[in-house]
């Protein structure tokens, strides 16, 4: 049965655990100070290494939380949430739209 986007549902059970796993890597190693952000480790990494932001002698051991991961991040959970409601995992569903929200309030809360 094809869903949204053309994949069929069981081309989505086989994907979703995959990105959940990325996802929870990223909290799990980029999340340095376990506030609810995400950290980039460098500019290269982020795509700004010409930034000045990176040009501190003690740029390696910054533990800025990035608007833009912590979002993308977000708006990835919410996508995973989509992915549980349609293969019709309510608890799946609940759960990632519970994460989801959690990181854009921490966002709002202290990013902006």
């Amino acid at each position: 049965m094809l869903t949204a986007g053309g994949l069929n549902t069981s081309q989505q059970a086989w994907a979703l655990p995959r990105l959940e796993t990325c996802i929870d890597w990223d909290f799990a190693n980029r999340d340095i100070d376990h506030h609810g952000l995400l950290n980039w480790r460098d500019g290269s990494e982020s795509g700004q290494d010409n930034s000045p932001l990176w040009d501190s002698p003690h740029s390696t051991s910054l533990h800025m939380a990035s608007t833009e991961f912590s979002s993308y991040a977000a708006l990835e959970m919410g996508y995973l949430a989509e992915f549980h409601t349609l293969l019709g995992n309510l608890s799946g569903t609940a759960r990632w739209a519970a994460r989801a929200n959690a990181t854009a309030q921490t966002i709002h809360c202290f990013l902006w």
